[in-house]
C-alpha cells in the first residue's frame, strides 16, 4: 500500500541541529552591470571611482566610520579596474573587465547598514542596466538562512519543517 511521506516521515534531528548551530555575521550581496562597450575604459574607471565616493559621502550617517578606498588598474584601463572600499561594517569591491561588465561584490556586517547602502549605489549605478542580483547570508555553523530568519529561534518556536 503506498503512502505519501510527511516531514514527521524523516528523522530531522541533524537536520535541527544543524538549523540551530547557524551564527549570521553578514550579507554579501553580488550585483552585475552591462555598460555601453563604446565607452572609454578610462571614463569608465573614473564614473565608478566618482560614483563610490558619492555614494559613500551620501551615506557617512548610515556607515558611522572613515571608509578606506583604493583603486587598481589592470593594465592601461583597457584590461579592467578593481575599486576597493572598505569600512569597520563591510567593504564593497567593484571590478571592471575592461569592455561591458561592472561586478559588485558588497559586504555588511549590519544588515540595516547594508539594506541603506544597497539602496545608495542602486541609486548611484542606476543608469547601468543591473542584469544579476544576489544575496547571500554569511556566518559560522554551515550558514544558510538569513539572520531574520532566526526569529522564531528567539521565541523557542520550531520551524515548520522540525
Amino acid at each position: 500500500i503506498f503512502q505519501n511521506a510527511t516531514l514527521h516521515s524523516y528523522d530531522n534531528r541533524d537536520a535541527l541541529n544543524q538549523w540551530l548551530s547557524q551564527t549570521s555575521i553578514g550579507i554579501q550581496t553580488i550585483l552585475q552591470f552591462n555598460i555601453n562597450p563604446f565607452v572609454k575604459p578610462e571614463d569608465i574607471a573614473k564614473n565608478i571611482e566618482d560614483l563610490l565616493k558619492w555614494t559613500f559621502k551620501v551615506g557617512k550617517k548610515v556607515i558611522q566610520s572613515d571608509v578606506k578606498f583604493s583603486s587598481y588598474e589592470i593594465g592601461d584601463y583597457e584590461n579592467g579596474l578593481v575599486v576597493t572600499a572598505s569600512w569597520s561594517l563591510g567593504n564593497v569591491v567593484v571590478f571592471h573587465d575592461g569592455e561591458s561588465r561592472v561586478d559588485m561584490n558588497l559586504f555588511y556586517f549590519d544588515d540595516e547598514v547594508g539594506e541603506a547602502m544597497n539602496a545608495l549605489l542602486m541609486s548611484a549605478f542606476q543608469d547601468w542596466p543591473l542584469t544579476v542580483k544576489d544575496e547571500f547570508p554569511r556566518g559560522m555553523g554551515l550558514v544558510v538562512s538569513f539572520r531574520d530568519e532566526y526569529s522564531i529561534r528567539d521565541d523557542g518556536e520550531r520551524p515548520s519543517w522540525a
